[in-house]
């Protein structure tokens, strides 16, 4: 009988098997293994779409789907315990003397925060811990630093819901303006993929941002440019799009430098049809969003 059937389940996911599952998860199964390490260090950029991707068999990957699934069926037990792994792993300062499986739990944890922010929401003030917390560990001297630097472009773009607060979003904007400049490219990937998320949001306002305009569209030029990955030619044009269509007329001081683009970004498509694509749309957005002023246009 159903019934019978969901007080099995219930016996076998009590809370506190629940909570030792979460536990054994995020401390033994999210956290990077050396093979990561080494891909990653082996072709960054090839890396972060890797880890973009969502339908990959390996370990960390199901047990991340597991995670999830145990967080939408058991909010309370699994959000209480991620939340009191996460305070006792940010107990410790983000410095050279950390060892290297502290920074890697640490990162898993922000995982973790990152996978379900929508079950989070009601438990993590997510922009205050932002300011006070992430913001700060950015600029750390640990070998390992890029890890937390790319985590946190991650955070910003699963948590774009969190940033209606004007000083906030400013301070996020701020930061993935840096990130997209990082020297590490998978950093970079999931800069724009996090700038990504907060120009395509509702709570994204023009004027705000006109003074990031410039050095935004300035970064991602520089990361087309650089990139040798499809995927990331695609996603910077994807932002770039974006950012004509919210920008509307406040697009202005970037119309010449973007223009000036064109036949490099044709170029570069070449047999890509994608890209051409792409390359239009965003050329589509921008006629858009001049209006009657692309008349004016030498």
């Amino acid at each position: 009988a159903p019934e019978r059937v969901e007080e099995q389940l219930l016996e076998i996911f009590s809370t506190a098997a629940v909570t030792h599952l979460t536990q054994i998860l995020l401390s033994a199964f999210f956290p990077m293994q050396a093979a990561d390490l080494a891909e990653w260090e082996s072709d960054a950029e090839a890396f972060a779409h890797q880890e973009l991707e969502e339908e990959r068999l390996r370990l960390r990957q199901t047990s991340e789907t597991l995670f999830t699934t145990l967080m939408q069926q058991r909010t309370e037990v699994v959000s209480q315990v991620t939340l009191q792994m996460l305070e006792h792993a940010v107990s410790q300062p983000l410095d050279a003397s950390q060892p290297v499986r502290a920074v890697l739990y640490r990162e898993a944890l922000y995982n973790a925060v990152g996978l379900c922010s929508y079950e989070l929401q009601e438990h993590l003030p997510f922009g205050e811990w932002f300011r006070t917390r992430l913001v700060h560990e950015l600029h750390g001297n640990h070998h390992l630093q890029r890890l937390i630097r790319r985590r946190v472009a991650m955070l910003i773009g699963s948590w774009s819901d969190a940033f209606s607060d004007a000083a906030v979003r400013e301070e996020a904007y701020k930061v993935l303006l840096e990130l997209l400049r990082d020297s590490d490219m998978a950093v970079r990937v999931n800069a724009c993929e996090g700038l990504l998320r907060l120009i395509d949001d509702v709570a994204f306002y023009p004027e705000p941002f006109a003074p990031h305009l410039v050095p935004a569209v300035s970064a991602l030029f520089d990361l087309f440019g650089e990139a040798v990955e499809v995927d990331t030619k695609l996603r910077v044009l994807n932002a770039l799009s974006i950012l004509m269509a919210n920008m509307s007329v406040h697009i202005r001081p970037v119309v010449s430098g973007i223009l000036q683009m064109v036949p490099r970004l044709w170029e570069e498509a070449r047999e890509e049809h994608l890209m051409k694509g792409a390359v239009l749309v965003t050329i589509t957005r921008l006629v858009q969003a001049l209006g009657p002023e692309v008349a004016s246009i030498e």
